[in-house]
């Protein structure tokens, strides 16, 4: 024997046009959860593919790196001191380039004072002093083509923006095998 019966539910059921509503409403809610896992995977892996691209180029530059110096994998393993090293290669160069620079580079000067030589006069001796910035050398030759390489070393711009002045020191005239030869020492120093 039942003493009650009560339907709680009764009041609960909705309409079908709330039941409608209800579930074009879950639709669109799974619709906008989808998108929104599509659009987060896709970002993930736009993620994934960039790491593991700059991941392989890492390698490539390591690779690289490795091949052409003495670097063994160890030296990545530590950046601190691989960059300590590099610190120190870095002072180290610059003070080379500065050594550099104070050097005296006689070899454009020698290239601009011997170039289009008279084949009838030769180098006595030669003295490049990079105390004094200045090279010494004897020329013996005929006196017109001595003279002529004067004139052309001062009609050479190239020549006279590498020195400072190009002099006669000593010239005297012997004569070798009965013939007139002219020996001639110029001093030319160097801009500094």
């Amino acid at each position: 024997m039942v003493d009650y019966r009560i339907n709680l539910a009764r009041t609960a059921t909705s309409t079908p046009e709330q039941r409608r509503k209800f579930y074009n409403g879950m639709i669109l809610y799974l619709a906008a959860c989808a998108a929104g896992l599509v659009y987060v995977a896709y970002s993930a892996s736009l993620n994934v593919l960039e790491a593991y691209r700059e991941n392989r180029q890492r390698r490539f530059l390591e690779k690289s790196v490795t091949d052409v110096s003495e670097f063994s994998k160890t030296f990545y393993r530590n950046p601190d001191k691989a960059y300590q090293e590099l610190q120190q290669y870095s002072a180290d160069m610059a003070l080379l380039k500065a050594a550099l620079a104070e050097r005296t580079h006689f070899l454009p000067v020698m290239k601009q004072l011997f170039t289009n030589f008279p084949k009838d006069v030769a180098i006595e001796n030669l003295d490049a002093s990079s105390a004094q910035h200045s090279i010494v050398f004897g020329l013996v030759g005929p006196s017109k083509s001595v003279k002529d390489l004067q004139t052309t070393w001062k009609q050479n711009a190239e020549l006279n923006g590498l020195v400072e002045s190009i002099r006669q020191v000593t010239g005297e005239v012997r004569v070798v095998a009965g013939e007139p030869v002219y020996f001639v020492k110029f001093e030319c120093v160097l801009k500094k």
